[in-house]
């Protein structure tokens, strides 16, 4: 789970101990009232923030196996308030008034350093095919092995 420091992230101990550090210097210098969840040790944002979608353990696992993964038991319980935890970010983010803000691809202006487009001659075709494995002669290109099954 990324906690929101560059370079940090919940999963090792040491972040876990620098964030929870700058939570508390945070809460020294803005003071709160004792129900803040933030001041809860093992707090989670989805406890935070009053967000409308959580996913449950079988959601869990349906979002695995579309990503082809095999999750066990105890990475589906690992992964669901962390998954939960995103999902409350991206709601405080559609919360956001962005009237009047211009849209954007990136936070920064980008320069692409890109060579000019230049025409040379390639190489000859019988060069590039002598340097494959297979070559159908009479079609006059590679052999590849079929990647999706069913009627060609």
């Amino acid at each position: 789970m990324f906690c929101g420091f560059p370079g940090f992230h919940l999963g090792s101990a040491h972040c876990r101990a620098v964030f929870r550090q700058r939570i508390s210097l945070w809460h020294r210098n803005h003071p709160a009232d004792a129900n803040d969840p933030l001041r809860n040790p093992g707090f989670s944002l989805s406890a935070c923030y009053n967000f409308g979608m959580a996913l449950s353990p079988d959601e869990v696992r349906k979002v695995g196996s579309l990503a082809r993964l095999a999750l066990t038991d105890d990475e589906v319980e690992h992964l669901t308030p962390q998954l939960n935890d995103l999902l409350a970010q991206f709601e405080r983010l559609q919360a956001v008034d962005t009237t009047g803000v211009p849209a954007m691809s990136h936070a920064v202006p980008v320069v692409a350093f890109l060579r000019e487009d230049v025409v040379v001659p390639s190489l000859p075709k019988a060069v590039v095919l002598a340097m494959g494995p297979e070559v159908d002669e009479l079609l006059g290109g590679f052999v590849v092995p079929q990647v999706l099954a069913g009627d060609a």
